[in-house]
């Protein structure tokens, strides 16, 4: 049964949480989710760069003292070892964790089109840049994160860059491409570096112009159309592998008709292709 509104007390106010004070707070964790450890590396991540920012969130308390909502946060603030400032709210009813966390969560493409970053295709130019971070940054390997802060502040930063994902992704709809976001990193990359080769690579790609027998691009498509054809969904790996490495082929103006990974059928970081000079 739920309390006599006359009953409860609750208080809120913004306070200063130090690794010392989140530490002893968590002691008060008696009864939460399962801990996400992805997620508390990657909010200590955007804490560690300065990226966190009070929000309106709050670490909830109930009326004795337990801890409802934030152990994620905390955990984070203990593992950065970063002081932050956030609104605490004490004094709930127990029984008002179950009701936590029911709303839709802001996806990155949310939270950049608010911060004006991304206007248009917003998702799908978000997701391009995750892939992006994660791709140069060296963690297609690994099991690190990338935060929707990080994206933000990227968009916010690269305007120019934004502006050929957003037109980009437009250009992917109605094309039975695998993760377009994918293609959409590699595509800005090789922009960066060979800005003259980039456009018509990608016109052979995307649309499917000008290819003849043996060109990388055909190879690369019709890998793609074998895999959907057998139900196959790329993963981040393969589709940015393949793409650089018919890019590549390309370049050298080599033929090429089939697509295959190295000796062992597996990417490594060490045999990962890379974009040649």
């Amino acid at each position: 049964m739920g309390l006599n509104p006359t009953d409860i007390d609750i208080t809120s106010d913004v306070e200063t949480i130090t690794p010392e004070t989140a530490l002893d707070w968590l002691t008060a964790n008696v009864k939460n989710r399962t801990v996400k450890n992805s997620k508390v590396a990657r909010y200590a991540s955007d804490m560690a760069k300065g990226l966190w920012q009070l929000n309106g969130e709050p670490i909830k308390f109930d009326q004795d003292g337990r801890l409802l909502d934030g152990q994620h946060r905390l955990m984070a603030v203990v593992e950065s070892e970063v002081t932050v400032q956030s609104l605490v709210v004490r004094g709930l009813p127990t029984e008002s964790q179950l009701t936590m966390d029911q709303g839709t969560a802001r996806g990155a493409g949310d939270q950049a089109y608010l911060a004006g970053a991304i206007q248009k295709n917003t998702e799908r130019v978000s997701s391009a840049i995750r892939c992006l971070i994660t791709w140069t940054r060296g963690d297609l390997f690994s099991r690190a994160e990338v935060s929707n802060a990080e994206i933000v502040q990227w968009a916010e930063q690269n305007q120019d860059d934004v502006r050929f994902l957003e037109e980009l992704s437009h250009r992917f709809k109605k094309r039975s491409l695998p993760r377009p976001s994918a293609i959409s990193a590699v595509a800005l990359v090789v922009r960066w570096d060979y800005p003259e080769e980039a456009d018509q690579f990608l016109l052979g790609l995307i649309e499917g112009i000008g290819l003849v027998e043996s060109d990388p691009r055909l190879a690369l498509r019709n890998r793609w159309e074998r895999d959907r054809t057998q139900g196959v969904n790329p993963d981040l790996k393969d589709v940015i592998g393949f793409t650089i490495m018919a890019f590549n082929h390309y370049r050298r103006g080599n033929s090429l008709t089939k697509m295959q990974r190295p000796v062992g059928n597996r990417w490594t970081a060490a045999n990962f292709p890379r974009l040649e000079n």
